[in-house]
């Protein structure tokens, strides 16, 4: 469990099922709440059903809904029978026992556990009320393609990098280097770059605009509340569809997309950041390049990794991979879903790095998932060898040697599964 805790709300799973039953319980469409205790319960079940089942987890799940039902008055005693038999039975602690917590650790447990089971015991005299939480739908989803003008009539655009169905309607734009007269058509923004910010406006105040990172493609906060008051139009005029191991599901995060901004704000900061010569190495590689139009195959992904097992240069993309520049470890087996590629590359800074990048996700993703390895917690990172800190370093081995003893420990892995 790594760092023990041993409040009662001190774990990952409870604070999860905890907020979940928060949020499905506030839920209301404006004129009535969208689910009643049974279905709220129902949901929470569904929802949880692999850690209702998994005797390290599955008391979490009740203590959770134990302390929901008494901290807003609920009279059902389902939840609290459970916990009640759970705390008194010490089997929460059998299970601390056996994932190795300390001795003293467990007493501090037994102790937080029985002062909790007495809380739910007595009623409680001032429970919280039941709030209404109306969710709105976004204004754009993700994938959408969005033009807009500036106040010189040229036409600028967007990409929705994600959208949250909640209660203002929120996503996230990444503006694209397009600024033209002439309105864009769906292919002319995906042969556009993510754009790149370097200037702020005069008199705006930015949000934490000093926490740059390299390349600066930050993304924008923007609402649906916030759409109704803008001045500026906005129009889809197409949608795309990122690639499941693309950059913008693994990364482009920044300070910029927790802020949120006005709609207005997008085509002042579009029309003053954009470049008519952007592509350079140290900037973004066009949009076609993160989505499912510009896709890698299998079969190239494995010309790849077969190229770095032999020790081979690879070329994919218009971009050449040298052998004698790449490090990696490899972790994770295929047994518990998470895996993760660590990757360091010579000279990674001299390039097109998220070109690099993106096209190194794709393959290191389809080589494992065509294997069966995965895969819904596929990791990976890909940094400048000389930038890995010296701590870390030993960690890393000529990338043949490290996709080999890879493939070795998971053949063993699998070895153990079957036999038992």
């Amino acid at each position: 469990m790594g760092t023990w805790s041993t409040s009662i709300n001190g774990n990952d799973e409870f604070m999860e099922v905890y907020e979940t039953f928060k949020e499905l319980y506030h839920e209301h469409d404006g004129k009535k709440w969208l689910y009643d205790l049974h279905e709220v319960d129902k949901k929470l079940k569904e929802r949880f059903s692999d850690a209702m089942e998994n005797p390290d987890l599955a008391h979490e799940f009740w203590f959770a809904q134990a302390k929901a039902f008494w901290e807003y008055g609920i009279d059902d005693d389902n939840a609290f029978k459970k916990v009640k038999k759970i705390i008194q039975s010490g089997a929460n602690l059998e299970v601390w026992r056996s994932l190795d917590a300390k001795e003293k650790d467990i007493a501090k447990r037994k102790k937080v556990l029985d002062e909790f089971l007495t809380k739910l015991s007595r009623p409680n005299s001032k429970p919280y009320k039941r709030k209404k939480v109306v969710r709105i739908p976004p204004a754009f989803f993700i994938g959408d393609l969005i033009i807009f003008r500036d106040d010189k009539k040229n036409h600028c655009a967007a990409v929705v990098t994600s959208a949250y169905h909640d209660t203002k309607g929120s996503c996230k734009v990444h503006l694209l280097n397009y600024y033209a007269e002439r309105k864009p058509a769906r292919e002319d923004l995906l042969d556009a770059a993510l754009l790149s910010i370097d200037r702020e406006p005069e008199g705006y105040a930015f949000h934490v605009w000093s926490n740059r990172r390299t390349g600066n493609f930050h993304g924008f906060g923007v609402t649906s509340k916030k759409l109704k008051k803008s001045l500026t139009s906005f129009e889809k005029i197409g949608a795309v569809e990122f690639h499941e191991f693309g950059y913008f599901i693994d990364g482009l995060r920044s300070w910029h997309d927790m802020e949120e901004y006005t709609w207005d704000f997008l085509p002042v900061i579009a029309a003053l950041n954009y470049r008519e010569n952007q592509l350079t190495n140290q900037q973004a590689p066009r949009l076609r390049y993160y989505t499912t139009d510009m896709e890698i195959e299998n079969e190239q992904a494995f010309q790849v990794i077969h190229a770095f097992k032999n020790h081979e240069d690879a070329i994919l993309l218009s971009q050449t991979f040298k052998a004698d520049d790449l490090y990696g470890k490899i972790g994770g087996i295929a047994s518990d879903g998470n895996i993760s590629v660590d990757l360091g590359i010579k000279n990674l800074n001299a390039k097109n790095t998220q070109l690099v990048k993106n096209i190194l996700f794709r393959v290191f993703g389809r080589w494992l998932k065509t294997n069966n390895y995965i895969i819904d917690d596929f990791y990976s990172r890909i940094s400048d060898y000389d930038d890995i800190n010296k701590e870390y370093v030993d960690d890393y081995k000529r990338i043949d040697i490290s996709i080999s003893e890879w493939e070795t420990k998971n053949l063993k892995e699998s070895n153990k599964i079957n036999k038992n």
